[in-house]
C-alpha cells in the first residue's frame, strides 16, 4: 500500500498539458495486481485514476497511458517503452532502476513500510509534463543522502 501512496503522491502533483479525466495509469510486468487494485479508483481531487496492466507490446502506451508504472524491465523492453512514449506527455515511475537513469522520470525503493524515491530531472524535463519543484528537491535530496 505504501508504494501505492507514493505514486499516487507524485500524480498529485503532476501537471499534463491537457488535464485527463480520467486519469490513466498502466503498470507494465508486474508479478500481481495489488497496486492496480490499489490504484484504480482512487481520486486526485477531482480526477478519477483507472490502473490497468499493460503489456510493453502494447502501442498504446504513448497514447492511452497518463503515467506508467514499471517494474523488472530488460532494456530491450527499456528501448521500446521510450519509443512508444517519446513525444507524449507520460509520467513513469519506476520500481527497480536504482541507477534511475533513462527516461524513468522518478525511481522508487521500497524498505519496509517506507518508500523512498529518487528524480531523473533530465527526464522530467523532456516530458512535457510539470511536477512541482518540491517533490523534485525532495526525490533529489534523498537521491544523494547516504
Amino acid at each position: 500500500m505504501a508504494v501505492a501512496e507514493v505514486v499516487l503522491g507524485i500524480i498529485s502533483y503532476t501537471t499534463w498539458p491537457t488535464p485527463p479525466e480520467p486519469l490513466r495509469v498502466c503498470i507494465l510486468e508486474q508479478p500481481g495486481d495489488l497496486e492496480r487494485r490499489l490504484l484504480d479508483g482512487a481520486r486526485i481531487g477531482a480526477t478519477r485514476v483507472r490502473a490497468a496492466a499493460i503489456s510493453i507490446a502494447d502501442p498504446r502506451l504513448g497514447t492511452d497511458c497518463n503515467v506508467v508504472f514499471s517494474g523488472a524491465l530488460t532494456p530491450a523492453d527499456r528501448v521500446v517503452l521510450r519509443d512508444d512514449i517519446q513525444g507524449h506527455p507520460v509520467l513513469t515511475i519506476d520500481e527497480d532502476d536504482t541507477a534511475c537513469s533513462g527516461l524513468v522520470m522518478f525511481c522508487l525503493t521500497p524498505s519496509g513500510t517506507r518508500v523512498d524515491f529518487s528524480v531523473n530531472l533530465d527526464s522530467v524535463a523532456r516530458s512535457g509534463l510539470e511536477v512541482n519543484p518540491q517533490v523534485l528537491l525532495l526525490g533529489r535530496r534523498r537521491a544523494v543522502a547516504p
